[in-house]
Order: C-alpha cells, then structure tokens, then sequence
C-alpha cells in the first residue's frame, strides 16, 4: 500500500517543483521588468534590463536562464558603460535546466524616462518553461512588455 502511495507522489511533486521554478524565475523577472521601468521613471534616466552571466556586462548570446540585471543606460545604448550605474543584479534561478527565451530574440528590455520601451512601440516578451518537460503540460509561462511598458502573463502549453 505504501509503495502505491509513494509512486502515485512522486510524479506529483516533480509536477510541482517544475510549477514552483516556473513561476519564481516568472517573478523574479517581472520582478526586474517593474523595477527597471519604475527606476527610469523615477530617475528620469533611460534603464536597460539584460541578460548577464557575470551581472556585470550584458550576455552576447541573451543567456536569460543564466541571471540578468538592470542598470542606468545613460552612455551607449543597451551597453554598461562608464556613464552607467549597476541598479540590481538577479542570479540564474534556482533550477538550471529552465529555459527562459526571449520571443523575439532581444539582449535587452531598455526603458524610456517615461517608462515606454525603447525604441518607441517597441513590444518584448519572454517564454520560460523546463528543459525536460511533458508535451502538452501547462508549465510554460509567457511574460509580454508592451510598448507602454505594461507586464502581462500567459500560461500555455509546453510544446
């Protein structure tokens, strides 16, 4: 009887511990998406959030599942420069076989003072799910910013 329970749980909480990593890494870059745009705003600064493998300089090839951070983007654009400040640092999430994918390819998310996305109307997203994953499982999460820097999320299927 025992065994039965025990194998009938164990794919429920590998389930639940791919949901959880999920949804922190969905959070910690939303997180980082409302702290930027709101730095800019409140700065009266353009701010740029990249991807970083050392949170010191952006990820040429955007490693988001890697870690990221935000920085002040006063000097040469979507560049941390000598003009620039590092605001805050996130480190890779907790489960390194998560993949965060930005939907259009983009190194950087760059705020305007106003809190839009620059360039102007320009729209990012992000798709975040587990490497190994299940076809068809709900544990892919969509983040979209739109051009007026609004966040929102969509949960789809993994394919």
């Amino acid at each position: 009887m025992g065994a039965v329970l025990f194998s009938l749980a164990v794919p429920a909480m590998a389930s639940f511990v791919e949901r959880s990593a999920v949804t922190a890494a969905h959070n910690d870059l939303r997180g980082a998406v409302a702290f930027a745009r709101n730095q800019a705003i409140q700065l009266a600064t353009p701010v740029t959030v990249c991807a970083s493998v050392d949170q010191q300089r952006c990820s040429d090839g955007g490693d988001w599942h890697r870690g990221w951070m935000a920085f002040t983007d006063r000097g040469t654009a979507n560049v941390p420069d000598g003009d620039d400040e590092i605001l805050r640092n996130w480190t890779p999430p907790s489960r390194p076989r998560l993949a965060i994918t930005p939907t259009e390819g983009q190194r950087t998310l760059r705020f305007s003072p106003r809190g839009s996305t620059l360039p102007t109307g320009a729209a990012s997203g992000w798709q975040l799910q587990p490497v190994d994953f299940a076809a068809g499982s709900d544990l892919r999460h969509e983040l979209f910013v739109s051009p007026l820097g609004d966040v929102r999320l969509k949960r789809t299927p993994c394919n």
